[in-house]
């Protein structure tokens, strides 16, 4: 069980270079776009704010991992992909312990649980794309790291390893590197990987960056494809409402801006209440992950499955059990 390679590595390398310059400039468009919004003084702010958090990832001296001696190594052929839904409240020990048989991926606030060590954490973004002030990054990061030093007390995420956006348009990972955090929870390296920008297709190798399709899921799936896992579940992948296992019933959760973190609430940064479909299904997720499972098994005899058979991914995906 290795990573996953492709044929003709010598086309590969030239389309490797090819597609590393593509996704910087479609990064750098991607944000001016963005902050078009604003006044200029506010983009060239924006501007000097990423810099600095870019030239500060760079002056690191953590090491870098590379993708292939971090995947090697994994418990099976299956990995369990880590989402937010309240579902995994419902999950017994017997079988959290048998998922912790096996290979786990966080993404977004997934590392927020205690019920099985986490293998990988992917860090992409913290919602500070939604945060009314686009220059608050570093307040968002913070409130992303308050959260994490809570966890990491449980021993959960004692052994996690990064897996890290690195993009001009890593906002949130260049904070956390300005701010200590990658120094104190990276010691032995990260993982670092770029967005690959072509369409909404995954990315079928890793040197291309990884596909953000119509989420950081998408992210998580497709790391976990390149990694040569050959049963790929969602877990926590839930969609159907906004609610997360770590906000009580009925609540969600909303960026204030006055306390400068992230608050339950009725309704959440992009206004949807808690029994609203998940944004990240209205974006339309449940069919792109469906394209990519046919892909994925056609090309590799790599299934994806959802493991909450209530999921809005059952439309498209089979149920796991064990």
């Amino acid at each position: 069980m290795v990573a996953r390679k492709i044929k003709c590595p010598i086309v590969i390398k030239i389309k490797s270079v090819i597609i590393s310059l593509v996704n910087a400039l479609a990064s750098i468009y991607l944000i001016d776009k963005e902050l078009s919004k604003h006044s200029i003084f506010q983009r060239i702010k924006s501007h000097i704010v990423l810099t600095r958090l870019v030239t500060k990832r760079k002056r690191s001296r953590l090491k870098k991992l590379k993708f292939t001696e971090v995947i090697n190594g994994k418990k099976s052929d299956t990995v369990f992909v880590l989402g937010s839904g309240r579902s995994v409240l419902n999950l017994t020990n017997q079988e959290w312990t048998k998922i912790g048989a096996h290979d786990t991926i966080g993404f977004s606030g997934s590392f927020q649980q205690d019920w099985v060590n986490l293998d990988y954490l992917l860090l992409r973004g913290w919602a500070e794309t939604v945060v009314p002030d686009k220059n608050s990054v570093l307040d968002v990061a913070r409130d992303f790291i308050e959260k994490y030093e809570d966890h990491y007390k449980c021993n959960r995420l004692n052994g996690t390893r990064l897996i890290v956006q690195e993009d001009y348009s890593a906002s949130l990972c260049g904070a956390l590197f300005a701010l200590g955090f990658m120094e104190r929870y990276a010691k032995n390296g990260y993982i670092g990987f770029t967005t690959y920008r072509f369409a909404k297709n995954p990315s079928l190798c890793f040197e291309w960056g990884l596909s953000h399709g119509k989420g950081t899921l998408c992210d998580a799936i497709n790391f976990a494809y390149l990694g040569g896992w050959k049963n790929i579940v969602l877990l926590g992948v839930d969609l159907y409402d906004s609610g997360y296992f770590f906000t009580p019933e009925g609540m969600t959760e909303t960026w204030d801006s006055l306390e400068k973190r992230f608050v339950f609430s009725k309704q959440n940064t992009r206004g949807l209440s808690v029994g609203e479909t998940h944004n990240t299904a209205q974006n339309g997720v449940v069919n792109l992950v469906g394209e990519w499972a046919t892909l994925f098994k056609k090309r590799s005899g790599v299934s994806i499955w959802t493991y909450n058979p209530l999921s809005l991914m059952r439309k498209k995906l089979p149920v796991y059990s064990f």
